[in-house]
């Protein structure tokens, strides 16, 4: 991994400029068992599961990122830096169709909250350790880095400032074609087949309910229960919000039946 090197010196090189660095790490992408990354979670005499290989990775990962954050945190100025670290997607390791946790699983990209609950981590300057509670969305860091900066976010931009951001939150994620919509709302996660093409957003198939449930259980690696028809007013609701969600991003009507 030559993030540290690379990045570090140039960083080292810009060290009395105002500057900007974005670091992409693909390790996590396709995880695979590397020599490099040593034993790790692989464990001998036997063969290692896929969560086993994702965390060997993740393992050797996060060595050389405290690393890499040590050698800037020798650098000028190191107390006037923001620092934003996340991810783009986590790997859901549940079983398909049934949603429980188990070690053996396929590592998947899917709209469960095992795989959107993603690290956020950001240190600014004058600003304490907390933890927020509420969820929030990668669409909230550009405002808030732009704020920080004491700059305005443009226009119509996706997402808030956490420094404002108040207690609830409707947070959505979307994947996929035909696009699957996620919505995160409180306690509850609800995920929907919208029909539509991710691109034009035209309705080129059947929408349908794919998936509602609430977080908790999901976060003690337990099955969760579908409250479809314990809820359905709320499920409805839900529904509706998704697709006003497509309706601002000019999704077209649905086709006449």
């Amino acid at each position: 991994m030559l993030f540290r090197s690379c990045a570090g010196a140039w960083m080292k090189a810009h060290e009395k400029d105002p500057i900007f660095l974005f670091l992409r790490l693909r390790e996590l992408r396709t995880p695979m068992r590397l020599s490099r990354y040593g034993e790790g979670f692989l464990g001998k005499g036997r063969t290692p599961t896929s969560m086993d290989i994702c965390d060997t990775a993740l393992l050797d990962i996060d060595k050389r990122l405290g690393a890499f954050l040590d050698q800037i945190a020798q650098l000028p100025a190191a107390d006037k830096r923001i620092l934003c670290l996340t991810s783009l997607y986590g790997y859901d390791f549940t079983e398909p169709g049934r949603g429980s946790w188990r070690r053996g699983g396929t590592a998947r990209r899917t709209l469960h909250e095992s795989s959107l609950r993603v690290p956020l981590l950001i240190q600014a300057p004058g600003q304490a350790g907390r933890l927020r509670k509420v969820p929030v969305t990668l669409c909230d860091v550009a405002p808030t880095l732009l704020s920080f900066a004491g700059l305005s976010a443009p226009p119509n931009l996706d997402g808030a400032d956490l420094l404002f951001q108040g207690d609830f939150r409707e947070c959505v994620s979307v994947a996929g074609a035909p696009l699957a919509l996620s919505m995160r709302s409180g306690p509850w996660r609800f995920t929907w087949q919208s029909g539509r093409d991710p691109k034009s957003l035209l309705l080129t198939g059947e929408a349908s309910v794919l998936e509602f449930t609430n977080v908790q259980p999901a976060r003690e690696d337990q099955a969760p229960p579908n409250y479809l028809a314990k809820e359905p007013a709320l499920a409805a609701q839900m529904q509706k919000n998704l697709e006003a969600y497509l309706e601002r991003r000019g999704a077209p009507a649905k086709k006449a039946r």
